[in-house]
């Protein structure tokens, strides 16, 4: 398994209003088959940058990951809300990490 760790930096003060228009873009990919059992969350900061908001997608590998994002960008609500993210987006940052333990192995 894998971690899918996207920053972005919102313009200062537009934090709140990023994470939900990431929030509502995920929403749009309600009802997809293929999408189905992907585990997401968005965060913002309690310390650290301003306005800073992290998407993080756990899947099953960055074979996984790439089919994935085919099926996102192909789907029209996701598009429009993430084109609207882009303008009150400053940067970003993506990252791939290895799960190598969590609480699920334990369940």
């Amino acid at each position: 398994m894998i971690v899918v760790r996207t920053e972005l930096q919102a313009k200062f003060g537009y934090g709140s209003v990023l994470s939900g228009m990431i929030a509502e873009a995920i929403e749009s990919l309600t009802g997809y088959d293929e999408l189905q059992g992907i585990r997401w969350r968005v965060l913002s900061g309690l310390t650290g940058n301003f306005d800073m908001v992290t998407l993080e997608v756990e899947t099953e590998s960055l074979h996984t990951w790439d089919r994935l994002r085919l099926i996102v960008f192909s789907v029209p609500g996701f598009v429009e809300a993430m084109n609207a993210a882009q303008d009150v987006t400053m940067s970003g940052t993506q990252q791939f990490l290895n799960i190598e333990a969590s609480d699920q192995d334990y369940a």
